[in-house]
């Protein structure tokens, strides 16, 4: 935290970043919104005249990019914006439903609900109990669900 000059009664908060961390975030950046699509090979000396920068800042990005699976590179290659195949995107599934299964299961634990239909972030708290009326299989009684 930095006092302005300015006012001194008033915090100004500066995020500090290397040339390397500004030019990852602003690759990363580009390939995730799709402006650099997928199969586009991305060379040290291109990204170094692009945002002119020096070729080992570049090399440094680039292989942050490559460390967190945003590029792919073979030995001795060019990194490239990887193509999805049907394990990737399989791969994707089973991690969304790992992650998902672990947030129900938080939330159920805590007895909060996300009001997501509502297009907000908002949660609101189960009651203690909740009894849920369902329709039985003849349709003529109804049975009780309490947690």
């Amino acid at each position: 935290m930095v006092r302005s000059s300015i006012n001194p009664w008033i915090d100004v908060s500066l995020q500090i970043r290397s040339v390397i961390d500004a030019l990852r975030s602003e690759i990363q950046s580009q390939i995730l919104k799709g402006a650099i699509p997928p199969g586009t090979a991305l060379t040290e000396l291109s990204l170094a005249q692009h945002f002119d920068v020096a070729r080992p800042t570049a090399k440094a990005a680039i292989e942050q990019l490559v460390s967190i699976g945003l590029l792919r590179r073979l030995p001795n290659k060019t990194a490239r914006v990887p193509l999805l195949d049907a394990a990737d995107i399989a791969d994707l599934y089973l991690s969304r439903g790992v992650i998902e299964r672990a947030v129900i299961r938080l939330l159920a634990e805590r007895g909060e609900v996300p009001l997501a239909q509502c297009g907000r972030s908002t949660v609101f708290a189960l009651p203690s109990r909740t009894t849920a009326r369902l329709p039985s299989s003849s349709n003529t009684t109804s049975s009780s669900i309490a947690p």
